[in-house]
């Protein structure tokens, strides 16, 4: 808030310490000056009495407090030229306006504020200030209001306390624990000694009774406190000051303080002096009706105080068996059904104490039998006291009462143990009785229905439940397995329920009763199983293993996924309830050993892992890895299986081990070749030599033939006419042809290079037809020597590929040809060989007149492992790897055409644009 350069000085450079203090104090505090207006106020105080303060310039006091009583006059808060309506403007006007040593003012003060500013209660302090020979005010204040609605609900809880203390008609008064002085007495009290509450405060009872009196009183304060019990004293004799004296019957009760010690005694008398009368005069006119007692169709008898029948009437008599002259003398306790005379002796001294009692038991007749009796027995102090009894046979009303009680009872169970919530109602739609399901189920907080309407309880029942209980008060019974209903509060509901009447004994409609039954848990339940089994199936079917579930027992399929359905070929009706010979294979004879293994391991809790041969639906042999596991659903042992087909992965590993076979036979040709080469180079070396020694005449030559005597030119004709020439030049052309093969075998063992670069296709067609020459099946199968070759070479450009993945796949092509040409027994078979270039492709064809190809097999010819062949006469892999390099590799085309049992060709067509191969796949 802005103030004066006085206050700014004062509140912020000067006292900058005491400007933070006032700010962080907990206390509101404001400065008034010298013309009653608040001239600043801490954060505190701006909480108090609201954000006025940032608001206005130099506010009034009745604008800064949101006073419900300012006006617009600025020379004051309310009325001119003072509020005399506000004590805190009074009293800051009264404190600028004192002497210097006025004293501080503080109060407490309710602030009737503006609407929008809740009522507030403040404890304030209002302080003068001098400085700068001006006048100024500082006003402190504290929050009360808590405290002081507190002090208000104090006040109204101990008028309401006080309001049933003073109306009780039963005189209660408080004494202290220490001196056992009144210290509270009520309206009654008052009424019944005859003093006022003003005489007994403070004082005690021997200040108003008799001394013995007084002990007594005193005695029974005492025995309260030191025990801290509540003592009954039923009768007592108190002498009043206008009544006289009074018999009164009083329960004392200490009151302990919060460490468990009485701090006061808490005393309730009531006036029995009148009903104490009544029973002496009663007793005096007992004495007169001996007679009519004696023909009394109750049972009565007279008894000392220790429960010795001293006379009984004869209708006592008959109820019990005896005879009137054998029951003088006897103790009441040997009729009782389980005698036990300590316990006589304590009710009967009850009784003498109390003077009268009225009790149901069960006595003894003298034959053994039980009987139910009703007894009322009275107290008369005369000879010494009796115990005067009236017995009653009620056998045949307890009887029934047991009867009603245990149907009740039974009623009762069964009605509170249902499943059902119940109520029962008249006609008029009334609450009879509902069980506690009910009062749960539907929300009831009032537990006490009993009596009100059904529509006073449950307002919101739609009209469809009203009709229905108007057709059942009609006699109808009606009722729903599945119903929904709409709560109050918007959610749903459902209750399986039954509506249907009750008959009074005329057999007219008493009312009816409703049995509801709550099931939006057990419908939850049955939409969570929906979407759980929908879940369910839906893993099952989409996992892309095959999944089945077998009975333990007889191995019986109870379910299976389409994952395993598609790998054995079965149909999903004709797998359910399917027993295989084998719990873990189709096969009609399978490994008898692996199977025991297996089961001991599931028996014994194991999870099994196993490679499995197995048998399709076709009777195709496959290899399936299998999970299998013992498992407990829905109560029941089955056997759960997780199959996946291993056949290619099984068929690869063989091909792996085949194919380090042929890599260890590679690795062996080349070294062969070496070792053939070094013999080749000597005898092509020793042949060129002979030649030259006997062909051409030489110095060295004829100086030799000369010193043998031989003539060198007779020598040569010798030789000429004797093809001896001709034989060591086809010597000669077999080496040189032998060392061309050996190049080939190594340039083709060699590691493929992996880059790309321009080739010569047709010299690697060349290439791979001379080594192809040279491969023929060591059974005879096929023998390229006897197949004849045309060659088309059209192809003129450089083809950008690795070299020895195109001789592979061509040598593949060739051999598949001359294995079709085998098993067609041509006369002539012959392979067309043609390249040539097509729309910026290379296009290779390898043709044969071979077997051809079925349609059928046509579109798997590329597929792994797929072959034609007996078992050990291919892998299947041939033209899947020769497909791979060309489209995965070279990203070019692989096409076959054929026509069956005429002829097939393959058609390769490879890109001439420059590429980077593919690499393989790990």
């Amino acid at each position: 808030m802005k103030g004066t350069d006085c206050s700014r000085r004062f509140v912020s450079d000067a006292h900058e310490g005491m400007r933070l203090v006032i700010d962080a104090a907990p206390l509101g505090m404001v400065i008034f000056n010298d013309r009653a207006r608040v001239d600043y106020a801490n954060p505190q105080a701006e909480t108090f009495f609201g954000p006025r303060a940032a608001a206005v310039e130099h506010p009034t006091c009745g604008e800064f407090l949101a006073c419900a009583n300012r006006h617009d006059d600025p020379r004051g808060c309310g009325h001119a030229p003072a509020c005399s309506q506000c004590p805190l403007f009074q009293t800051i006007s009264a404190i600028l306006a004192g002497p210097e040593d006025s004293p501080c003012c503080e109060g407490e003060l309710p602030l009737n504020r503006d609407p929008g500013f809740p009522a507030l209660w403040i404890k304030y302090k209002i302080s003068p200030l001098l400085l700068d020979r001006r006048r100024w005010a500082v006003l402190t204040a504290d929050d009360i209001t808590r405290h002081k609605q507190a002090e208000e609900e104090l006040r109204q809880a101990n008028a309401f306390l006080t309001s049933i203390f003073e109306n009780i008609p039963t005189m209660v008064f408080i004494k202290d624990a220490k001196d056992l002085r009144f210290v509270r007495f009520n309206r009654a009290g008052e009424e019944l000694l005859g003093h006022s509450r003003e005489e007994l405060f403070g004082r005690n009872d021997y200040d108003f009774f008799p001394r013995e009196q007084a002990d007594f009183f005193v005695e029974k304060d005492r025995e309260v406190l030191r025990g801290k019990r509540v003592v009954d004293i039923p009768e007592e004799k108190l002498l009043t000051k206008n009544r006289g004296e009074r018999i009164l019957y009083t329960k004392k009760v200490p009151v302990c303080d919060e460490r468990g010690e009485p701090a006061y005694l808490l005393g309730i008398s009531m006036d029995i002096t009148e009903h104490k009368r009544s029973l002496d005069a009663l007793a005096d006119k007992e004495r007169y009706l001996q007679t009519i007692l004696a023909t009394n169709l109750d049972g009565f008898l007279v008894l000392d105080p220790d429960g010795t029948i001293q006379e009984a009437n004869q209708a006592f008599c008959a109820m019990t068996g005896y005879a009137q002259d054998e029951l003088p003398g006897m103790n009441v306790t040997r009729l009782k059904a389980v005698p036990d005379p300590s316990v006589t002796a304590k009710w009967n001294q009850r009784i003498i104490e109390k003077g009268s009692a009225f009790f149901e038991h069960r006595y003894r007749r003298k034959d053994g039998s039980l009987i139910d009796v009703e007894v009322s027995v009275r107290f008369i102090a005369l000879d010494g006291g009796k115990l005067v009894a009236f017995w009653r046979d009620i056998s045949e009303r307890k009887k029934a009462e047991r009867e009603l009680a245990h149907s009740h009872e039974l009623m009762r169970y069964v009605i509170e143990h249902s499943r059902s919530a119940i109520a029962v109602h008249d006609r008029d739609l009334r609450y009879i009785y509902v069980s506690q399901r009910y009062l749960d189920e539907y929300h009831v907080k009032d537990a006490d229905i009993i009596g009100r309407h059904h529509y006073e309880v449950l307002p919101d029942i739609p009209r469809k439940w009203r009709d229905v209980h108007q057709r059942a008060l009609a006699g109808e019974i009606l009722s729903a397995e599945e119903d929904s209903y709409l709560r109050g509060d918007g959610s749903v509901e459902w209750t399986r329920w039954e509506c249907r009447p009750w008959y009074r004994a005329d057999g007219d409609v008493g009312g009816i009763v409703i049995y509801t039954e709550l099931i939006t848990a057990r419908k939850q339940a049955e939409q969570q199983l929906q979407a759980s089994e929908a879940l369910y199936h839906a893993l099952f079917d989409a996992t892309p293993l095959g999944l089945s579930i077998q009975d333990w027992d007889d191995f019986s399929f109870i379910e299976a996924n389409q994952a395993f359905l598609d790998l054995y070929g079965f149909s999903g009706g004709a797998i359910k309830g399917f027993r295989p010979t084998h719990f873990c294979t189709f096969r009609e004879a399978g490994d008898e050993d692996q199977e025991r293994r297996l089961l001991g391991q599931l028996r014994a809790g194991e999870v099994v892992h196993a490679e499995i041969r197995d048998r399709n639906r076709k009777g195709e042999t496959i290899w399936v890895a299998k999970t299998i596991r013992k498992v407990t659903l829905h109560g029941m042992e089955r056997i759960m299986t997780f199959a996946q087909d291993i056949t290619e992965k099984k068929q690869m590993q063989d091909f792996l081990i085949q194919n380090e076979k042929v890599m260890s036979l590679g690795v062996l040709a080349a070294g062969m070749a070496h070792e053939i080469n070094n013999p080749l180079g000597i005898i092509s070396q020793g042949v060129q030599n002979v030649l030259r020694r006997t062909r051409e005449p030489i110095p060295g030559n004829l100086q030799a033939a000369a010193e043998c005597q031989i003539s060198f030119a007779g020598l040569n004709r010798y030789l000429e006419e004797r093809n001896v020439f001709r034989s060591l030049e086809a010597v000669r052309e077999a080496v040189l042809r032998s060392a061309a093969l050996v190049a080939t075998m190594l340039e083709f063992a060699r590691k493929p290079e992996t880059c790309c670069s321009p080739h010569d296709i047709n010299y690697l067609l060349e290439k791979t037809i001379e080594l192809a020459a040279t491969d023929y099946d060591l059974k005879k199968k096929y023998d390229f020597r006897n197949i004849r070759i045309e060659a088309d070479f059209a192809l003129r450009d450089q083809v950008p590929c690795v070299a020895s993945e195109l001789e592979q796949v061509f040598l593949n092509l060739l051999r598949n040809s001359a294995q079709s040409l085998r098993q067609a027994q041509r006369e002539a078979p012959v392979i067309r060989l043609r390249t040539y270039r097509k729309d910026g492709w290379a296009v290779v064809e390898v043709e044969d007149n071979g077997t051809g190809i079925a349609p059928g097999i046509r579109k798997k010819i590329f597929d792994p492992f797929f072959t034609t062949k007996k078992i050990g006469e291919g892998t299947g892999l041939g033209l899947s790897v020769s497909f791979h390099i060309i489209v995965q590799r070279h990203l070019g085309e692989m096409l076959v055409e054929s026509e069956e049992g005429a002829w097939t060709r393959f058609i390769v067509r490879l890109p001439l644009a420059q590429g980077t191969p593919r690499q393989p796949r790990a």
